[in-house]
């Protein structure tokens, strides 16, 4: 297995917790993706062969975003008193130039380079309404795809898959 993050005190915690839990070290790698526009590239080698790659996007296109987000929820639940983000992460995991619809395109273009490397790749989409374009890219690049719908609670979200034939 290999995990991967752009933000290198992410990467150095995540290596922390693989040495701490006995016997993850060898079964886990820990890599730092020093390109930020590249998904994949330097992270998969030519030779690697995985079954599937997983992906929990930045949803947000800035922090004003993801406030504004909030604040309706809290507005939605009778609760405006004081606006807190109902999530965790850093910055660079909640938003990003273009939001979730924007980094998941970005994915799936970068994703036909890895099609022999990868047999499925799937994608967390909180937004429902990003699905048709993104499944219309999908199959623009004859992709096989599935969506998984999901629920907990009052939040609603699914599981873009896809695979090249």
């Amino acid at each position: 297995m290999v995990g991967s993050d752009i933000n290198k005190t992410s990467v150095i915690q995540a290596i922390k917790n693989v040495n701490y839990t006995k016997g993850l070290s060898e079964k886990i790698s820990i890599k730092h993706q020093e390109n930020n526009a590249n998904i994949f590239e330097g992270i998969i080698n030519e030779n690697d062969q995985f079954t599937f790659t997983m992906c929990n996007p930045p949803f947000y296109t800035s922090e004003k975003d993801a406030e504004r987000e909030a604040l309706k929820k809290l507005k939605n639940l009778n609760d405006t008193t004081e606006l807190k983000l109902n999530f965790g992460g850093q910055s660079h995991e909640l938003w990003c130039n273009g939001g979730e619809a924007l980094f998941i395109k970005r994915m799936i273009k970068q994703s036909a380079a890895f099609k022999a490397n990868v047999t499925w790749f799937t994608t967390l989409v909180s937004r429902k309404e990003n699905l048709p374009k993104l499944e219309k890219q999908l199959k623009k690049l004859k992709a096989s795809v599935k969506v998984i719908e999901m629920s907990q609670g009052h939040k609603k979200s699914r599981i873009l898959a896809w695979q090249f034939s």
